[in-house]
């Protein structure tokens, strides 16, 4: 999709801003617009109906990159956090996926044991309960062993990340990620297999 001038000309005009005291944000602030947000100096678009396509304007060049690339796989996420977890879920499935969700480990269990189709473990390292996401994810392959799992986080220091490098085989995504970002290391790791 492109993106007129005028669209341009107004997002760079009227940024996006966070909400005022009063009102209640629709996603957690950390978490990029949907409309625009500025990477490295550059402005950053956005579709937020269809995230059809993205755009940068740099040095007054409009450049269009291409959709994020989805899928018709299963994935499973585990996140404690209702909003994260609604933004997560919200994405995948625009992107194409099946999603089940869980807010802890023994219910996140009871969908792998009875949904062979989870093809992915979309798991948050820290989350309340008796199991943490690395623990998920250690039981999740005893019952699947072919399961890959994309662990998430907010935190530098976690059960996953030890003097700055993750362990063997570990797959991350550091909160808070965007969709073009989520949609990439997805795809990356389903197509990694074939």
């Amino acid at each position: 999709m492109v993106f007129g001038e005028a669209l341009a000309k107004a997002q760079v005009e009227n940024p996006v801003t966070e909400p005022k005291r009063s009102q209640k944000p629709k996603r957690p602030l950390s978490y990029p617009s949907p409309h625009l947000s500025q990477p490295r100096g550059y402005s950053f678009f956005e579709n937020a109906l269809a995230h059809d396509a993205s755009a940068f304007v740099q040095e007054d060049a409009l450049v269009v990159q291409p959709p994020p690339l989805g899928g018709q796989e299963t994935i499973l996420v585990v996140e404690d956090n209702d909003e994260v977890r609604a933004y997560t879920t919200d994405i995948l499935r625009e992107l194409g996926y099946e999603v089940f969700e869980a807010t802890e480990g023994d219910t996140a269990l009871s969908l792998i044991a009875s949904e062979p189709r989870i093809k992915l473990l979309f798991t948050d390292v820290g989350l309340p309960g008796p199991l943490n996401g690395r623990q998920i994810a250690d039981e999740a392959r005893k019952l699947s062993s072919d399961l890959k799992v994309l662990f998430t986080t907010g935190y530098a220091q976690n059960a996953i990340i030890h003097q700055g490098r993750l362990d063997p085989g570990v797959q991350l995504i550091v909160k808070p990620f965007n969709f073009a970002g989520l949609a990439a290391k997805i795809r990356q790791m389903f197509d990694e297999a074939e």
